[in-house]
């Protein structure tokens, strides 16, 4: 998880009193939520699932209602839950547009979250009401200009806050809990997550290539990482690293020494700093005849870089 967790000023023992994690789907939890509602017997279960169900058409075997896979998970999602406890009450967020792609992802979205708000009414009842929190109506991301997230789709701090104001208001009207909605503040008043520089970055070589890993950054989105052969101006930008771990072949054979660099970003609310360089060469053993007795390489027999 490259969060590791929400925020380092929570309290520790938050983390494991929520069934909150990243990047799941509903179909998912079909299976797991009436074990986890009958452990612990919530009043309320806030709900925000579905939009990796439609983005990667997972689950879409299911049966269907209305020609959407989506809302027949819903609906058994929320039965499983009601098997545990009856009279548990739900709030249940639709489903965010994000920054356009390919395929029809955003008729997707607008067709489900139609369907969400007429089915809701008729899943309701007297002792297990369900409320909709409708995210539309203030997190929106239908340009390439997606203030609500950080790479068109995950919300940033902004979109936060305004994916809280959503439940709140939902939580206000529905249940009366509360009395005012959260206030979104102005996007310049918005807190902004630190941005570290990464720190004990470590070096592993063989005739293969090399292994960049350095300490988990708190907060990071992603690493970006640079390369550059030993004596050359211009840096080489890879693919922004899921995690703490690069790995790279050696560009040519002919190539000894490179040098390395990493920063933390956070899409595209702000990257980081770059890192010292490390400098790493291929194992002497890796060369070749002609290199080692090459006028460029011959040193290396009494010097090696770490």
């Amino acid at each position: 998880m490259l969060l590791q967790g929400y925020n380092n000023e929570i309290d520790p023992e938050f983390n494991p009193r929520h069934f909150s994690a990243v990047g799941r789907a509903l179909w998912q939890d079909i299976d797991l939520i009436s074990p986890m509602v009958a452990r612990y017997n919530p009043d309320y279960l806030l709900v925000l699932l579905g939009f990796n169900d439609m983005a990667w058409l997972l689950g879409w075997h299911e049966a269907t209602i209305h020609g959407d896979p989506l809302l027949a998970n819903m609906e058994i999602f929320i039965g499983r839950a009601r098997a545990a406890k009856p009279d548990i009450k739900f709030v249940i967020g639709n489903v965010p547009q994000r920054a356009p792609m390919a395929g029809d992802l955003f008729l997707m979205t607008s067709d489900y979250n139609r369907l969400l708000a007429e089915a809701i009414p008729k899943w309701s009842t007297e002792t297990s009401p369900i409320e909709l929190a409708d995210l539309g109506a203030s997190y929106r991301c239908e340009t390439d200009d997606c203030p609500s997230t950080f790479d068109g789709l995950h919300p940033s701090p902004l979109g936060e806050y305004q994916i809280a104001r959503a439940f709140s208001r939902a939580l206000i009207k529905g249940f009366k809990i509360g009395t005012n909605e959260l206030t979104v503040p102005d996007p310049a008043d918005v807190p902004t997550r630190p941005i570290s520089i990464p720190t004990n970055i470590k070096v592993m070589v063989s005739t293969k290539g090399v292994n960049i890993t350095w300490d988990l950054v708190y907060g990071a989105k992603g690493y970006n990482v640079q390369s550059r052969v030993l004596g050359e101006h211009d840096w080489t930008l890879w693919p922004s690293q899921a995690g703490n771990l690069f790995q790279t072949p050696w560009k040519a054979p002919t190539i000894v020494e490179m040098q390395f660099r990493v920063r933390m970003n956070y899409g595209n609310q702000g990257m980081g700093q770059w890192s010292h360089v490390i400098e790493t060469c291929r194992p002497w053993s890796s060369l070749t005849r002609e290199e080692r007795w090459g006028w460029r390489w011959w040193y290396r027999k009494f010097w090696v870089c770490s």
